[in-house]
């Protein structure tokens, strides 16, 4: 009799142990370390070498930047259009995307740890405001534009924003300093460097990249060619 009733609750029992042993450990994989990179056996040693820099190393590092950097190297290995976007340069992809941005409209360099003007775009806010190509731009706002720690990427976010916002630029010409109020407004990204007729049949357009105002940049050259019963 007792054997019968042994059986009878035997299938039960272990159904509640399996139960019981997948629970404990779905908790004992979410409590392992590295979880938050890479979780996947094969993928196991990736984590350990990051966690081992995040603890080990000796120096204080941004283990942001070196995940970052360790996702682009793995995406650059499948194919030459896979990357990885931060989400600090999310903005400025998608301003890519969509060919435009709001801006002042000028190109600039950093020569001596200065930002000089090279380039105004006529009729754009800066051109609107007096800017000249040649100054130089001491401040955008309270922010300073100028030191060894000035890069591209931040004088982009101190320049750009929402559009008819205003920056207040404190410029230097002819070693005389003043201030000038310029409107943000959308200033176009063009997607074609260069577009001419390498012989009587046979058009040339070079495109930089593709963004949604790349068809309509393409159609004007592309309609004086066909225009010259260009071929190709």
């Amino acid at each position: 009799m007792n054997n019968k009733k042994i059986n009878a609750w035997l299938p039960l029992f272990l159904s509640l142990s399996m139960i019981i042993g997948m629970y404990l450990g779905y908790k004992m994989r979410d409590a392992m370390p590295g979880k938050s990179f890479f979780y996947m056996e094969k993928q196991r040693p990736v984590q350990e070498v990051l966690d081992l820099i995040n603890n080990k190393y000796v120096d204080d590092i941004n283990m942001k930047a070196i995940s970052d950097t360790a996702i682009q190297a793995i995406l650059h290995k499948l194919d030459p259009h896979s990357i990885f976007i931060a989400a600090e340069k999310l903005a400025s992809s998608n301003e890519d995307l969509n060919g435009k941005f709001f801006g002042i409209g000028i190109e600039f360099n950093i020569f001596d740890d200065t930002i000089n003007v090279i380039n105004v775009l006529k009729d754009g806010p800066a051109f609107k405001a007096g800017i000249e190509i040649g100054d130089k731009l001491i401040k955008a706002n309270d922010s300073a534009l100028a030191g060894i720690k000035i890069t591209d990427d931040k004088i982009r976010r101190l320049l750009r924003g929402d559009r008819n916002s205003t920056v207040n630029l404190t410029l230097l010409r002819n070693n005389n300093q003043k201030t000038v109020a310029v409107k943000r407004d959308a200033i176009p990204i063009n997607s074609i460097d260069a577009n001419y007729m390498l012989s009587d049949s046979i058009g040339y357009i070079k495109i930089n990249k593709f963004s949604q105002e790349t068809y309509r940049n393409s159609c004007w050259p592309w309609k004086d060619y066909k225009s010259r019963a260009c071929k190709n």
